[in-house]
């Protein structure tokens, strides 16, 4: 199903309204914030899919580019290190590899060894495609950051919190379909994994937030 458009926020209140007066019985109190971060998530992908667009790729498509370019002179990954990097099968970083070959984004080179393995490298094209993804991304969340009047020292614990509310929404929804008719029970070992997942990302925000305040703090180099 293809949606025209997001509820705009004049629509909330009636809605949430309407829902009270069917089901008196249910706690809505949290459908408001959960309507409202949908549509902050709506807003802000939406520039990010136009530029994929553009370009006549798809927001994945950039990703690879945009992880490629993250790691630095080279711009070089092994398939392996991209296919664990976007957290998809092995077999669909290879199809992207070869439709961003074929549009001459990246290229094969050969790898380190016995000459048998390969690396995945950004070519000039798909270098600058990233950058002016990354451009088009901080203009758009600067802007968002004073529109909403999100000043520099707030942003570290709003992150924070942020990450916080996404770990226990992952949990609730697991929570949820464990609890849906014919349902099973993540195994032990799969629940130990997002737990670990989880303290790793609260880790990744800290020592990104680190990195970010070094950076900021820093003098620059003319």
């Amino acid at each position: 199903m293809t949606k025209i458009r997001e509820l705009r926020a004049d629509e909330l209140p009636e809605r949430v309204a309407a829902v009270a007066r069917q089901r008196p019985d249910l706690d809505i109190g949290m459908f408001p914030l959960y309507f409202n971060l949908k549509r902050i998530a709506h807003a802000l992908d939406e520039p990010r899919e136009r530029f994929a667009e553009q370009h006549r790729l798809k927001v994945s498509d950039v990703g690879m580019l945009l992880v490629l370019r993250r790691g630095g002179p080279g711009y070089s990954m092994r398939p392996t290190d991209l296919h664990h990097q976007m957290l998809v099968t092995s077999g669909t970083v290879t199809k992207q590899i070869d439709k961003l070959v074929a549009r001459n984004l990246v290229k094969r080179i050969p790898g380190d060894g016995d000459g048998r393995s390969v690396r995945v490298q950004l070519t000039a094209r798909g270098e600058k495609i990233a950058d002016d993804m990354w451009n088009c991304g901080s203009d758009m969340l600067s802007d968002f950051g004073k529109l909403a009047g999100i000043v520099a020292k707030d942003r570290e614990r709003m992150a924070a919190m942020l990450s916080e509310w996404a770990n226990a929404a992952e949990q609730a929804s697991t929570n949820s379909l464990e609890s849906m008719p014919g349902a099973k029970r993540a195994p032990k070992q799969k629940q130990k994994k997002i737990a670990k997942a989880s303290d790793a990302g609260a880790q990744f925000q800290r020592e990104a937030w680190e990195k970010i305040h070094a950076m900021s703090m820093a003098p620059n180099k003319r």
